[in-house]
């Protein structure tokens, strides 16, 4: 029997063991393959085994002992869950050998998920579905779900919409109204506007109308009125539709299907600016000069009566065409406008910035809901009359509101920060390297970003300098106060003229009818801003998602008609795995693996730059490419080089050029 000394040093011993281990909390990333990690607060990575990675999900938070593995490395061992955050999932039903499961369709997460037969909902092999967790993986390994929707099969017409909208938690249908939550509004109380001519220009099948048009020529330059339709005046503040509103955050623009914000009734009609029919607008009118800036602007409460609505498409014809057989009550309006839009932009690239345009392509669909054709299409005129008088009346809005919202942040502006501060180095190297004479701007200020985007928007230069910057910042936010928004070079910008479609301009609306009436606004909640910026994100997503799953089947059929085909691209990235390309046909992305060429590239991310001893790669070089393979469950498209194609180092670039950074580069 031990006496009290040895049990002592026995639980003393027990004790200094249990110490010399080394505990910690991670969460759980997961890879492609069956392992993953446990990422600690330190940022250390600790590598988790398969067995350890089957009893948990990627973004678990987890505790861990941290053990030295067989070739000495750290591996974690799976101690407790402390929390999950998978509640819900997409993806594809999957029976083999009469085993039913789910195919989770989330990154890094790659295994299926079993189904019991009561939670099944009649899926059948192949059909898409969002199912819920029932049973977490952590005690033995196997994890269960139950399906809650099955969205439809591959071969149903819409499904890529469908599944999008499913798989990022967007809305997809039609608000119910109830009259109980809408105002009467009085449209006697409001400026009459009603016997100016203004116009809608929209796509001929656009129905949800929120901006008409009017410009006339005055002895200082011109006159610009824009009316902008005013849903907050039907819908009750702080009712259950403002609320599901708000909720929605913007209407969703997916191929082949739309899904308002608001309900039809009001986005269709009683808000739409329909011609002849008398509607309730906020009106900016504008002063113009002849240089093309803004000297005045007035906002107001008004009536109006669009006496026309027009196409992009009947504007452009209109305005290219040198003889008019016929005049209309707009025609010396339109006019007007298209003369203001020109002075518009002049103004804005003379004095802060405006970005190069790029073509853009529209999809041509068969009766099956699938992409036929492709056409490229360039913003016509009527295009750029419409942007440049709405940028007007934005920028209008910001200035309006930007006193008022330094006070008590009562308004909600669109910021952006310039470069990403991780890429400063980088930037500061490529100038003092290629344009040692702007070396000395501080590009951290928007008075030196504009001038320095504006330089190169002149500039002849052998390396696309403008693009490789473009790399390098950040994306725009929202902000409760008034921030520069350098990609514009405009010390500060919001957006308040679609209403109808965009829950942030609704907002806005309210903060300028609040400022008009000479009332007390609400600031606004850092919490609202994050959920208005997290619906535009799952927004876009779901647009890119449902366009990268039609791409993969247009491309699919032409892959079986034509094997082998080669398709003129140009490349719009450059990693250290491969460059990425856009075919000039479709505008169709996808990846080119060098790391499989059999050379050796340095990838130079300074310059944005691949190159071998035979071969370089530069943006918007253009390259021959043929598809290697395509990934439906991913939706990814992976080209090759054709083999016709010699990507040489483009003749226009020097060997000094070249060599300029090649301390930057790293091996790969």
């Amino acid at each position: 029997m031990l006496n009290n000394d040895a049990l002592a040093q026995l639980r003393s011993l027990k004790q200094q063991i249990l110490d010399d281990k080394e505990h910690a909390r991670g969460t759980v990333r997961g890879t492609q393959g069956r392992f993953g990690f446990a990422v600690l607060a330190d940022g250390r990575e600790i590598y988790l085994p398969a067995e350890q990675m089957q009893h948990v999900f990627p973004d678990d938070c987890i505790d861990i002992e941290i053990v030295t593995g067989p070739e000495g490395k750290p591996v974690a061992l799976l101690e407790k869950l402390a929390s999950t955050e998978l509640r819900d999932f997409t993806g594809q039903y999957v029976v083999r050998d009469n085993a039913h499961f789910v195919e989770p369709d989330l990154p890094r997460l790659s295994r299926w998920i079993f189904i019991p037969p009561k939670q099944r909902m009649n899926a059948k092999h192949g059909d898409f579905v969002r199912a819920s967790i029932t049973r977490h993986p952590f005690e033995d390994g196997r994890a269960q779900a139950r399906v809650e929707k099955v969205i439809g099969d591959a071969a149903q017409k819409g499904i890529e919409a469908n599944y999008a909208l499913t798989r990022f938690r967007l809305h997809d249908r039609a608000l119910p109204i109830d009259e109980n939550d809408l105002l009467t509004p009085d449209f006697t109380a409001r400026r009459d506007l009603t016997a100016l001519p203004f116009v809608t220009i929209d796509g001929a099948e656009t129905r949800d109308m929120d901006d008409a048009l009017f410009a006339e020529k005055n002895a200082d330059g011109w006159k610009l009125a824009v009316a902008i339709a005013d849903p907050s005046a039907w819908v009750k503040p702080g009712s259950k539709l403002e609320l599901a509103i708000a909720q929605r955050g913007s209407s969703i623009y997916l191929p082949r299907l739309n899904v308002a914000m608001l309900p039809d009734v009001l986005a269709n009609d009683r808000c739409s600016l329909q011609p002849n029919i008398e509607r309730l607008a906020i009106v900016c009118e504008l002063q113009i000069d002849n240089t093309g800036k803004v000297v005045h602007y007035e906002f107001s409460e008004a009536l109006i009566r669009s006496c026309a609505k027009l196409s992009y498409d009947n504007v452009s014809e209109f305005l290219n065409t040198q003889t008019v057989t016929e005049e209309n009550a707009w025609s010396d309006s339109v006019r007007e406008l298209f003369a203001i839009s020109q002075q518009l932009q002049q103004q804005r690239a003379r004095d802060h910035i405006v970005l190069p345009e790029r073509g853009d392509y529209r999809a041509h669909y068969d009766e099956n809901g699938k992409i036929a054709s492709y056409s490229r299409q360039e913003k016509n005129s009527a295009q750029q009359l419409v942007e440049e008088c709405m940028v007007a009346v934005n920028r209008s809005a910001a200035d309006f509101l930007k006193n008022d919202a330094l006070a008590n942040s009562v308004a909600l502006f669109v910021a952006h920060r310039g470069f990403r501060p991780e890429r400063l180095e980088n930037v500061t190297r490529l100038l003092n390297e290629q344009l040692p004479e702007l070396a000395d701007r501080d590009v951290t200020t928007l008075d030196g970003y504009t001038a320095l985007m504006q330089t190169l928007a002149e500039l002849e230069h052998e390396l696309p300098l403008r693009e490789i910057l473009f790399r390098s910042l950040e994306r725009s936010q929202f902000s409760n106060k008034p921030t520069p928004h350098f990609g514009m070079g405009l010390p500060c910008y919001t957006t308040v003229t679609s209403p109808i479609r965009k829950f942030n301009d609704y907002l806005m609306q309210r903060a300028i009818k609040t400022k008009l009436r000479g009332e007390t606004a609400e600031p606004i909640a850092v919490e609202q801003i994050e959920h208005i910026q997290d619906c535009g994100d799952r927004a876009r997503q779901a647009s890119n998602l449902a366009q990268q799953w039609l791409d993969c089947v247009y491309l699919q059929q032409q892959l079986q008609q034509s094997p082998g085909q080669i398709f003129r691209s140009e490349i719009v990235h450059v990693t250290s795995s491969g460059i990425v390309v856009r075919l000039l046909d479709n505008g169709i992305q996808g990846l080119v693996d060098t790391r499989r060429s059999g050379e050796k590239f340095s990838f130079d991310n300074v310059y944005m730059r691949l190159s071998s001893a035979t071969q370089q790669f530069l943006l918007l070089q253009q390259v021959d490419v043929t598809i290697t393979a395509i990934d439906m469950k991913k939706r990814a498209i992976s080209f090759q080089l054709a083999p016709i194609a010699v990507a040489e180092v483009p003749p226009e670039v020097s060997q000094e050029t070249m060599q300029a950074s090649t301390q930057s580069s790293t091996t790969i």
